[in-house]
């Protein structure tokens, strides 16, 4: 046995993943960091992987056993892959859709690294998940994932493959291994046999590239588990279960193999013994044996038979073990394409070897080539593409193989085959097959799973700047500086804010990650907007993206594929099932169920459950604005404020006109005139319901003078609340920072229920906002890190910024920037109102302009917008 220099360095860098039974989780950290270490030298690394070679008895060693160093040799398929994808992490996530808010994410799919060349899937936090969840059964269902195109679903495979090659190239923990046979001339009933088929390699590969561990006598290989179980189960959360013999050719090579060295033993026997031991044999056949010849025939076999010690003695002079590397572009972890009604079975599975199937009969295992596409999967992942396009034969042997974990084919011999396969079809087909009952009982045996196109729009937004950056479009990123607030004095007057030496940090390449974070439960959904400034880099023009814009764009793609129509969701339920969620404006309600995927709102669980079973039956984001055609708006959308008239911005403005004129060109296609128009009517509700509130919100916060005065007033009035929550009479809260005892604002703090009770139309709820922050907040954290409520913080930006507008107004502010006439308050307004926007909030002049005339032309129109449309 031998290991290389650039191996003991790859074995130093290894993760050791398991303590005792503890089940853990690398990270993408991690990741890279091995990226970085192993992968200094391509050419060197694969070379020394093609030299690599060990004898059968390393899997025994009992300081350096295979089996336990590189555990994926006694791991099954599926637990292969759950090793690959925990090596990335998992980590629970906010997720409005789930009646508990969160869902566990898997950062090799959806975070991307150089681990899987940057791929990543946007969105489909619970489809994976469920998908995981499969896999991790190892069960009789073949996950079907069900959706239009480009919702990921190819994009699984693509990552589970680069990520295969990379680990099983680079990581000591991932190193697969395969075995070949030797030295087969020596074994005359091969010989003749191999000779015939014209087999002259000094090596013969295991066709199916079984792990050596299915080579070893059964007593052994129960011995080496229990070496490697806490590995295993370190890296994959399971014990050990892998196949446990090899393919049906190297069964028969290692049953010859054996017999000859069993019939060299024999013929050692003493003459005497040897003619006892053929009579015994001969009676044994015609009649029952006495206990002493019964013994003696015993006693005799046991002298001719292979002990476990002479088992691996003789198979480890025929046999190699050797390194491999699961690389699709070498067959492994193939894609399956839709096969035509007369499938190439030859092709695919095993082709007939004619002049071996005339000499030995058609189910001699040597009469067979075991070189079809799908056999590259074996130990590793098929991909099913379109796998309900496949004639019914080609369906029925998938099912059948995957439950009886052997392939049997066409009259070949049958032999062991494991693999992950993963199916994926659009709904249109799975529509129009169910209609035949004889199809049924086929998906019956299908787990299916909807990769459908998302309605978070948080998601959608974040696939749209993905989209413009794989088209070679640069994105930019420069976070907001955010100034001190000093606090506000008892009385309720405003002190002024410095908005003078405001650090500014620098531009940097965009990070999607940072743009839009995964975040944990319980806590809201981020973007960029009040976080970020940035811009995107088109044709050598540098374009700033408004604030709001690209958030607006996704909200109006998501109202498309909500489903809110009543009588659809009527002819889905039967009359046994609750009905409480039809009469619910969460699902009557457009606006209402998008304050919702935004994680503005939070409905009961009990709501949320029904919904979630609901959305299914519905088919929820299986129609609507494609993810195409939203990359086609925004790409439009920027190379018109490219325009000078524009000034190489992007606004809400520009956004709607774009959209407006692809929708009557049809290059967002509408599958027909009514559903065009309703689109349009999606996006003025959209504008008119959060569009223009957020524009407002920023000019309320820049009214009020800095986003640092709002977190502080914030935090101040969340005193103030925990001590009424204590004590309704209280007067005095004290600042748990500070533990100085302050004067509560009872008056600040009327005014503000009154806004809230305004804008939301409910009560402000003390004691439930305050019992929140107790749970999720202590002392350590900073004011602008407080999961904030909205409704309380929309009610504080615009009690502050009503205390502005008592001196100047939005008319005067917007008189000034356009003829820099005014008075000094109105002036010194101004300059504080713009630095904040610009800053703080991420606005350029042009977009500042744009977003006043918005807003006062939205204040103009206040009470003349009809109510939501339906879908």
């Amino acid at each position: 046995m031998k290991i290389s220099k650039t191996l003991n360095v790859l074995c130093v860098l290894s993760i050791i993943f398991f303590i005792s039974q503890n089940f853990s989780y690398a990270g993408l950290d991690d990741c890279e960091h091995i990226f970085d270490a192993s992968k200094n030298n391509v050419v060197d690394l694969q070379l020394e992987i093609e030299k690599e070679a060990y004898d059968l008895k390393a899997l025994l060693d009992p300081k350096h056993s295979l089996a336990v160093s590189h555990p994926l040799m006694v791991m099954n398929a599926a637990q292969r892959i759950l090793s690959l994808i925990y090596f990335g992490g998992m980590k629970e996530v906010a997720y409005p859709l789930s009646p508990d808010g969160k869902v566990r994410m898997y950062p090799v799919f959806s975070q991307g690294s150089r681990l899987t060349d940057g791929r990543l899937i946007i969105g489909q936090l619970a489809e994976i998940d469920e998908l995981m969840e499969v896999i991790k059964t190892n069960g009789y269902k073949l996950p079907l994932l069900l959706g239009p195109h480009g919702t990921g679903k190819s994009e699984i495979l693509e990552i589970l493959a680069l990520l295969a090659k990379n680990l099983t190239t680079l990581h000591p923990d991932f190193y697969m291994y395969d075995f070949g046979w030797q030295n087969l001339s020596t074994i005359p009933a091969l010989q003749a046999e191999l000779l015939k088929i014209g087999d002259h390699e000094n090596v013969r590969m295991c066709p199916m590239h079984d792990s050596p561990f299915t080579l070893l006598p059964k007593d052994v290989q129960e011995g080496v588990l229990t070496q490697a179980q806490e590995r295993v189960l370190a890296l994959s959360g399971q014990s050990p279960a892998p196949v446990r013999e090899p393919c049906v050719q190297c069964q028969y090579i290692r049953g010859k193999v054996l017999q000859h060295y069993a019939t060299e033993k024999l013929g050692k026997l003493k003459p005497e013994d040897r003619e006892i031991l053929k009579r015994l044999k001969g009676l044994a056949r015609f009649q029952t044996l006495s206990s002493e010849d019964q013994t003696l025939l015993s006693k005799l076999q046991k002298k001719g038979e292979l002990s476990s010690e002479e088992i691996l003695e003789a198979l480890n002079r025929h046999t190699v073990v050797r390194r491999m590397v699961i690389d699709s572009s070498r067959g492994s972890a193939p894609i399956v394409d839709a096969q035509p009604q007369d499938t190439d079975w030859n092709g695919l599975i095993a082709a007939p070897h004619g002049l071996m199937r005339d000499i030995l009969g058609p189910s001699h295992p040597l009469a067979w080539h075991f070189n079809g596409k799908f056999l590259g999967g074996n130990g590793n992942v098929i991909f099913l593409d379109e796998v309900l396009q496949n004639a019914d034969d080609f369906r029925k042997f998938l099912l059948r193989t995957l439950q009886a974990r052997t392939l049997d084919q066409g009259g070949m011999p049958k032999t062991p085959f494991d693999a992950v396969m993963i199916a994926a079809s659009n709904t249109a087909t799975r529509d129009k097959i169910v209609q035949d009952p004889n199809n049924v009982p086929q998906l019956d045996r299908m787990w299916e799973i909807m990769f459908n196109y998302s309605v978070i729009p948080h998601e959608i937004a974040k696939l749209m700047v993905h989209f413009v950056k794989l088209k070679g479009v640069t994105v930019w990123q420069q976070k907001l500086s955010r100034s001190l607030a000093k606090e506000e004095a008892s009385d309720g007057a405003v002190s002024e804010v410095p908005t003078e030496g405001v650090a500014q940090h620098a531009v940097e390449l965009a990070n999607l990650e940072q743009l839009f974070p995964m975040v944990e439960p319980g806590k809201a959904l981020q973007g960029p907007d009040g976080r970020y400034k940035y811009w995107a880099e088109k044709e050598g023009r540098r374009i700033h993206v408004s604030p709001h814009t690209i958030l607006f764009m996704a909200d109006v793609a998501a109202a498309s594929r909500i489903v809110t129509d009543v009588k659809a969701a009527e002819r889905q339920l039967s009359d046994t099932q609750p009905h409480a969620i039809l009469r619910s404006m969460l699902f009557r309600d457009l606006v209402t169920r998008l304050k919702v995927y935004q994680g503005l709102d939070r409905p009961l669980d009990s709501e949320l459950e029904e919904l979630k079973e609901l959305r299914i039956k519905l088919k929820e984001g299986d129609q609507g604005i494609s993810s195409r055609d939203v990359e086609k708006w925004l790409d439009l959308a920027l190379s018109q404020a490219t325009r000078s008239e524009n000034h190489f911005c992007l606004t809400p403005q520009i956004a709607i006109r774009v959209f407006r004129d692809l929708l009557n060109r049809g290059t967002i296609k509408a599958p027909n005139l009514k559903t065009r128009l309703q689109w349009e009517k999606y996006m003025q509700v959209v504008g008119r319901s959060f569009l223009v509130p957020d524009i407002q919100t920023d000019i309320n916060v820049a009214l009020s003078r800095d986003t640092g005065l709002v977190d502080a007033t914030y935090e101040e009035i969340l005193y103030e609340m925990m001590a009424l929550n204590d004590d309704p009479s209280a007067t005095r809260y004290t600042n748990r920072r500070t533990n100085q005892k302050r004067a509560i604002n009872a008056k600040r703090l009327d005014v503000i229920r009154n806004i809230y009770l305004s804008l939301k139309g409910r009560p402000l709820a003390i004691q439930q906002i305050a019992l929140q922050h107790l749970r999720s907040w202590d002392v350590t954290t900073k004011p602008e890190e407080i999961v904030q409520d909205p409704g309380l913080k929309e009610s504080i930006v615009k009690y502050l910024s009503d205390k502005t507008m008592e001196v100047v107004s939005l008319p005067d502010l917007v008189q000034f920037s356009d003829t820099q006439e005014g008075t000094d308050q109105t002036r010194q307004a101004w300059t504080s109102f713009q630095k904040v926007m610009i800053d703080q909030l991420g606005y350029c002049p042009t977009c500042l302009k744009h977003a006043m005339d918005f807003a006062m032309e939205a204040a103009s129109k206040q009470g003349q917008a009809a109510p939501p449309h339906k879908h």
